[in-house]
């Protein structure tokens, strides 16, 4: 049996299904933006222009998927080809620059605040308590929005029907299993040792809540206060949006798993397999050799089709055997409670 990749790239109020020569889709985790690039021959009838909503649906032979929603954002007319590129609700948060103070509300409650300028549907459920947030305008949206959740232990990307999801991983069970000669052709996997420092995201504030009104009060004793000394084995970095224990413990375990996971990263090539997108877990079976490890968060997925070459999917990813933040920011508030 053989595969028959094919795309289907709706522009405006056209769609296009066998014109397409190629077509690249990149899609990645906030901060970064996705996008696709289609190239027609010149002499396609095309009258897409920037602002028009546009979609991609690509198949590897074994049923569409939706990869990409958005907005041309470039048509480019040539001699012998036209070139349209297509950015989803990314590029939205990367153009907008908020200069917005919020005061007791959360994370989640930001992230919403911030998509909803950027008129984006979100899910976020990131769980950090905060005091107060100044969203100044030497950070775009995509960037507040990414940090918030790298604070959190979460991850932020848009899905294919260009809605925005910020969620922490609560466990590292595959979500698909590829297998090395049936899917994947080729594979790199780098190992590295996970750095001896602990990462600890330091706070200041007395307050066990966010809502409580000594919050905000400055005090001389960073959090978490039993936290180790900043040196060698301690890495300190300063946070002003730790106003709590908890926020301050969350913050401190997703540092430690962030360092921990992206110690080991692979990079594939495979047919084309649509469904793959940052964010998902996967396992890869029947490596060669030595090779081992994951399961495996993708973090940066890129899709091609071409008309002469067929369409393969690349894929990054960082090892996702620790990813149970949940369990962590409780073990790490657990060991300092009694010091908090």
């Amino acid at each position: 049996m053989s595969l028959a990749p094919k795309a289907s790239i709706v522009l405006g109020s056209e769609q296009f299904d066998t014109h397409v020569q190629h077509v690249t889709a990149q899609l990645a985790a906030l901060p970064g933006i996705g996008s696709f690039r289609a190239v027609f021959p010149a002499l396609t009838q095309l009258s897409a222009t920037a602002g028009d909503d546009a979609s991609l649906d690509l198949d590897g032979g074994e049923g569409s998927e939706r990869v990409l929603t958005g907005v041309v954002r470039v048509v480019r007319r040539g001699i012998r080809q036209t070139e349209v590129i297509v950015a989803d609700a990314s590029f939205a948060l990367a153009e907008l620059r908020p200069a917005t103070t919020y005061r007791n509300q959360s994370a989640d409650d930001v992230i919403k605040a911030l998509a909803s300028d950027a008129g984006l549907t979100v899910q976020a459920d990131v769980g950090l308590p905060m005091a107060a947030y100044v969203a100044d305008q030497r950070r775009s949206a995509a960037q507040h929005i990414a940090m918030l959740a790298t604070l959190g232990g979460a991850l932020a990307r848009v899905n294919g029907e260009g809605e925005l999801e910020v969620n922490r991983p609560i466990a590292a069970m595959p979500d698909m299993a590829l297998k090395y000669g049936r899917e994947i052709v080729a594979c790199d996997i780098s190992s590295g040792a996970a750095p001896a420092a602990k990462r600890i995201r330091t706070g200041s504030g007395p307050a066990g809540s966010a809502m409580a009104p000594n919050a905000l009060r400055p005090t001389k004793d960073p959090l978490p206060s039993g936290a180790a000394d900043p040196g060698n084995d301690a890495i300190w970095t300063p946070s002003a949006i730790l106003r709590t224990p908890a926020a301050a413990g969350t913050a401190g375990a997703s540092g430690d798993v962030a360092a921990a996971s992206a110690a080991t990263r692979i990079r594939a090539t495979a047919f084309l397999i649509p469904a793959l997108r940052p964010g998902l877990v996967v396992d890869v079976q029947d490596l060669p050799g030595a090779m081992s490890g994951g399961p495996w968060m993708l973090t940066r997925v890129t899709h091609t089709l071409d008309a002469r070459q067929g369409g393969r999917t690349v894929f990054e990813g960082e090892e996702a055997s620790s990813l149970d933040l949940a369990a962590l920011a409780g073990a790490a508030l657990s060991a300092i409670g009694g010091l908090l």
